[in-house]
């Protein structure tokens, strides 16, 4: 087992995710390839130190020191501002845990919401298409209410034809999380209309999409939401 070196360094960030599949996506998207992209409103300059401590469900804490590689803020572009950072080392003690997370993992779980029967079997060929995961359909509030209580990995939701009921799926997502004490799924909204897309970001939804979405959109919204941290805070 590699020894970290003392003293630690001095800017420390913990980074959650809200599940192990979360992580997964996040470690074969990122971390796999030595390094991982930390949105956040206030990055660090290019070349800072920085240890990061990542919590996973089911698995306790991993931890790496890092660089700050490259820095992305106020992009015109809209996307998300934030650092890349660059592993150091990665002990390779995790390289084990993280093997026995995949073998132990039992797959995604997405729920999706739409009033349309026809818009519910495009989304989910489409997620299917994108990653390995079960699908869970809902076409009114009080099934999505019981399939969020099952505590899935991503809700996606349609706001055409039945606006309600997708404004009415992200409230019910986040008033579970907060009776539950956890951490809220990731919702992708998806309308015709701008206002309503608005309306959904200003719900909760942490992103959003134009129908109908091509594969290439979904893909890139899927992925990015799944392999986002839930939070990333400074450690003391």
């Amino acid at each position: 087992m590699t020894e970290r070196r003392q003293p630690r360094l001095p800017i420390q960030l913990k980074v959650a995710y809200r599940t192990t599949g979360a992580f997964l996506v996040s470690y074969s998207i990122n971390l796999s390839k030595g390094g991982i992209f930390i949105e956040t409103a206030e990055p660090l300059e290019m070349g800072a130190h920085v240890s990061l401590e990542f919590e996973v469900p089911g698995a306790g804490n991993l931890a790496v020191d890092g660089v700050v590689a490259w820095v992305r803020k106020g992009q015109a572009d809209g996307l998300p501002d934030g650092m890349g950072v660059q592993f150091e080392q990665l002990d390779q003690q995790y390289g084990a845990r993280i093997d026995g997370m995949v073998r132990h993992f039992t797959g995604l779980t997405v729920l999706v919401v739409a009033a349309s029967p026809d818009r519910l079997a495009l989304l989910g060929r489409y997620v299917r298409s994108i990653i390995s995961c079960d699908i869970v359909e809902a076409t009114n509030r009080e099934v999505a209410e019981v399939a969020l209580e099952e505590g899935p990995d991503l809700v996606i939701v349609d706001l055409d034809l039945r606006p309600d009921l997708g404004l009415r799926v992200i409230a019910a997502a986040k008033a579970h999380a907060q009776a539950t004490q956890v951490r809220t799924p990731p919702v992708i909204l998806l309308a015709g209309d701008a206002n309503a897309r608005a309306t959904g970001m200003s719900a909760g939804a942490d992103e959003s999409l134009a129908t109908p979405p091509s594969f290439h959109d979904l893909q890139g919204a899927v992925i990015r939401t799944l392999s986002r941290p839930s939070t990333v805070a400074s450690k003391e």
